[in-house]
């Protein structure tokens, strides 16, 4: 039994650590995109403030796909928390939501070069999507093959985060809608998508606690 427990928490100690160090990768990758304005006049703070003004588009792009890949680990973190038990089908999910966040510094430059483009978000959306779904389909599993400890409330799981895991990949189609009528609002509308999952993560956090 002792060497059972030992394994599961040896195997998912690695899984964490990759997910860590995948997204670490991934936003230094989403850096890379911001890149200083070359000045014909190199004295000229007007002209540097007009070229900085001209990739803004860049820097909310970068804030968008930061805030999302911020929101995976802090998911991630919590959820690698709660679980007792590793299998392979748990990590391949984990491993291929990473792969749509992979795409996200890709995402981020098509956003910065074309920030009025609907397809831009588009883009974005749907790797989000994806990786919503993949979430909700994660989360049912861990539930049936009950990897979750023992000590979690699974009440609260079950009520308070099962049942509002499933309402994000409705917002993030009415996210991909609202670029076409106006993808500034698409962009707010991205951001304020924190808020939900930094609920979700209270809500895991007390489950831990089995508040």
């Amino acid at each position: 039994m002792k060497n059972q427990e030992e394994y599961h928490k040896k195997r998912l100690d690695r899984l964490s650590i990759f997910v860590d160090a995948v997204l670490a990768i991934i936003m230094t990758l989403l850096v890379l995109d911001l890149r200083v304005p070359i000045l014909t006049e190199i004295n000229s703070t007007e002209e540097m403030m007009k070229k900085l003004s001209d990739i803004l588009p860049h820097f909310y792009a970068f804030l968008l796909c930061f805030l999302a890949v911020t929101q995976f680990w802090l998911g991630s973190n919590v959820f690698f928390s709660l679980m007792v038990k590793y299998d392979n089908t748990m990590a391949l999910l984990i491993v291929l939501r990473l792969l749509t966040y992979c795409l996200l510094p890709f995402s981020a430059a098509i956003i910065g070069q074309y920030p009025n483009n609907p397809g831009s978000f588009v883009i974005f959306g749907g790797l989000y999507f994806c990786g919503t779904i993949l979430s909700s389909i994660s989360l049912k599993y861990y539930w049936r093959k009950e990897i979750f400890s023992t000590d979690v409330n699974l009440k609260l799981v079950k009520e308070k985060i099962m049942k509002w895991w499933w309402v994000s990949p409705f917002i993030v189609i009415l996210m991909i809608s609202s670029a076409f009528i106006n993808t500034k609002l698409s962009l707010v509308l991205f951001i304020s998508m924190l808020l939900l999952w930094l609920y979700m993560t209270k809500q895991m956090k007390l489950a831990e606690e089995g508040n």
